[in-house]
């Protein structure tokens, strides 16, 4: 049951049913524990990502737009759904969907061609993340994590690349090496290569978290040394 739900959900999205992928999620995540639930939406967070990433590479902007609204109109009801939620074990998950919520945000905000709105919503989302490291967001992120879990007592990476990636994008150089580095450091964005699943083989690609992160961290040092990452990079595309 809950693959097909899954399923549906995803086949909403492609259609851009908004509203019926969010009534077919909720059905799902009613089916599923707090945890697994979670999970879901993380998965499904990777699909669209996946999804994104297609369309960016073949240049199909119609798609991004539509995307980024999917995700937007799932992401603010995930948030609601979950705090409001008279089931406890749901309820305590409303730090996942948040973090979801921030990232959705971000990437509208990297859709946006006007300079000034894009910046307003860098910020805005930038703001989100912010909130979710205060001590109420940490103890509900805590509450999240198994009781061996590495991660008890640190930082929630995913908080802090979102920092890191925006502070970036807004000229933020310093709070970006801050971030970047310090996640890249301890090992918090995995290796170079992961392994996914591809139709039932295991398969190596790139980890392309850790090389956005590594390339970012890179020109923020090339930034605070007093270059130009933006000149830098154009000079790169007339060599190649």
């Amino acid at each position: 049951l809950s693959t097909a739900l899954y399923t549906r959900v995803q086949a909403y999205m492609a259609l851009g049913d908004s509203n019926s992928a969010t009534q077919a999620l909720v059905a799902l995540l009613k089916t599923r524990p707090g945890n697994e639930g979670a999970s879901v939406v993380y998965r499904l967070l990777e699909k669209l990502n996946a999804e994104f990433d297609h369309a960016k590479s073949a240049g199909d902007t119609s798609r991004l737009k539509q995307l980024a609204r999917n995700r937007a109109q799932l992401s603010g009801f995930l948030v609601d759904w979950a705090r409001n939620n008279s089931d406890p074990n749901i309820r305590k998950y409303t730090y996942r969907y948040s973090v979801f919520d921030a990232a959705t945000q971000r990437m509208a905000a990297d859709l946006e061609t006007d300079p000034a709105k894009r910046k307003e919503k860098l910020q805005a989302a930038l703001k989100l993340y912010q909130q979710l490291q205060s001590s109420p967001s940490y103890a509900l992120y805590q509450a999240t994590l198994e009781p061996a879990s590495p991660l008890r007592g640190q930082p929630d990476p995913a908080v802090s690349l979102g920092i890191g990636l925006i502070s970036y994008d807004l000229g933020d150089y310093a709070q970006a090496q801050k971030q970047l580095g310090q996640l890249l450091t301890d090992r918090k964005l995995g290796t170079p290569e992961i392994t996914v699943d591809d139709n039932g083989q295991s398969k190596q690609v790139a980890n392309d978290q850790y090389w956005e992160a590594t390339l970012r961290l890179m020109r923020s040092n090339i930034a605070l040394a007093g270059a130009n990452p933006a000149e830098l990079e154009d000079r790169a595309a007339k060599t190649r």
